[in-house]
């Protein structure tokens, strides 16, 4: 049983890393595409509607990772 366990959270570890870095270098890349600006308007800089649904989607991918983690500690608690 104990085997069974340090694979679980060996598996959540590794998984938990990769998707993050994943994560991470989306987001940067969204960032630059949809949220980078060059002119900045005399009224002030507002996110376009682009940028916050690239934000947004950005947490609901994140969402079901968090869950997992979650049930990983929750189990291993």
């Amino acid at each position: 049983m104990r085997l069974h366990s340090l694979r679980y959270s060996l598996f959540i570890i590794t998984t938990s890393y990769f998707y993050m870095r994943y994560l991470h270098l989306r987001w940067l890349h969204l960032v630059q595409e949809k949220c980078f600006i060059t002119q900045v308007p005399k009224e002030g800089w507002l996110p376009s509607s682009a940028c916050l649904h690239s934000i947004l989607t950005l947490w609901l991918w994140l969402l079901p990772m968090l869950e997992i983690w979650m049930m990983g500690t929750v189990v291993q608690g």
